[in-house]
């Protein structure tokens, strides 16, 4: 099923757009760049480390899944700088989905991802099909918490974790939401 969306959103020097194999190298040096930071919270990050990991193919594979109207990764980028990334992710029946995001180092605590997902929500929001967004993160990540709070999600509570669980992790993840009625638009937040 293919889904209506926009492959690209920004605000103030945030962007976010689908991936394109030119930022396969600059994304592969940023993940690599920030392992020690995110590999507490993010399970795959070790993949991007292999002598012959192919990130042009993993871009491929991302944009062949969006294609199929499946999940959607976003760069972050600034100045087009990839600054970090975002997903909405098709984990959530046919009426919603989930917006995963992470920072590079040097990134974080500028509000930077508060706006990609912001943008995200827009996006996803495009599709009349989607009634709600979901944002999930453990219990112990308090930054991720920080950015569904500012956008004015609602806290749904928490549950036991599903799927694979990071280093960090202690297996009890917090469920924000949104839904397409209250969501005023990005804009209208900033």
């Amino acid at each position: 099923m293919t889904r209506p969306t926009t492959e690209q959103a920004e605000f103030g020097e945030v962007e976010v757009r689908r991936w394109a194999a030119d930022d396969a190298e600059e994304l592969r040096d940023v993940i690599m760049g920030s392992a020690e930071r995110l590999r507490p919270r993010l399970p795959w990050v070790d993949e991007w480390f292999a002598d012959d990991y192919d990130a042009i193919g993993k871009i491929a594979e991302w944009n062949d899944k969006w294609d199929a109207g499946a999940d959607r990764h976003f760069g972050v980028f600034i100045e087009d700088m990839v600054v970090g990334a975002a997903g909405l992710h098709d984990r959530l029946g046919p009426d919603g989905l989930e917006l995963g995001y992470w920072l590079a180092d040097g990134w974080t605590g500028q509000g930077i991802i508060t706006i990609a997902a912001g943008l995200l929500t827009d996006l996803a929001f495009v599709d009349p099909e989607i009634e709600h967004l979901r944002i999930i993160h453990d219990v112990t990540n308090l930054p991720s918490a920080g950015v569904p709070r500012r956008l004015g999600y609602t806290l749904l509570g928490d549950r036991e974790a599903t799927g694979m669980r990071a280093l960090d992790d202690v297996g009890i993840d917090c469920l924000w939401e949104v839904r397409q009625a209250d969501w005023p638009g990005y804009a209208s937040l900033a």
